[in-house]
């Protein structure tokens, strides 16, 4: 089988989505019309560790698979990320949900039950809802993105570091305004140029972003 490793720093996904930019004429975006799914599967941590944690992964209709893909499909390229690269796969349907398949022919399984739906037009968000993780290096971060219900958020980040008998770490918080539609989130605020994000949504979870958040 496949070991899908998890790669560390995908926190702030809210502050850092793919800046709304013009690519090259030869490569334009996907598109909405190409995302089959979203799915959510386990990954093995780096580290030696056997822990996992849950992850998206971006299904397209033509049969291409990438693991946490944070930009919308109004942005995302695919020549960005070719296939042989880190986190690119190609993927078919099977009895208990889908089959990833590796450059080097390894295998792995996300259950139809991971599979996310994409929001309609003008959806808004309400409530609490949490990301985080930890690694064996002794680096952990947690996030909390709270929705009011009327198109705004906040968004509460801590980040912390221990190891060779020094500790250290910091957080802060800040708000914004967001737009849903389709597989995107776009935010504006935080006085960085406006970004859109992948989103998509299950009862008790989001993606936005490469990250997943559970209700919190």
């Amino acid at each position: 089988m496949l070991k899908l490793t998890y790669i560390v720093g995908v926190a702030l996904v809210l502050c850092t989505g793919a800046a709304i930019a013009a690519g090259p004429a030869d490569d334009p975006p996907i598109g909405e019309g190409a995302v089959e799914a979203v799915v959510l599967g386990k990954v093995v941590k780096p580290g030696g560790s056997t822990d996992k944690v849950e992850v998206p992964f971006l299904l397209l209709k033509d049969g291409r698979a990438y693991q946490e893909e944070a930009a919308s499909p109004l942005d995302f390229r695919p020549a960005t990320r070719p296939f042989g690269s880190w986190g690119v796969f190609t993927w078919t349907r099977t009895a208990g949900g889908y089959r990833l398949t590796a450059p080097n022919g390894g295998t792995e399984d996300l259950p139809q039950t991971g599979r996310m739906g994409q929001a309609s037009d003008g959806l808004r968000l309400g409530g609490a809802w949490h990301a985080g993780s930890s690694s064996d290096g002794g680096r952990s971060w947690s996030e909390t993105v709270t929705f009011d219900g009327q198109g705004s958020y906040r968004l509460e980040q801590s980040q912390s570091m221990q190891g060779g008998g020094m500790m250290g770490g910091g957080g802060w918080q800040s708000t914004g305004r967001y737009t849903v539609a389709g597989w995107t989130m776009s935010t504006d605020g935080f006085g960085q140029t406006p970004a859109r994000k992948l989103f998509a949504a299950a009862p008790g979870h989001i993606v936005i972003g490469a990250a997943v958040y559970a209700r919190h």
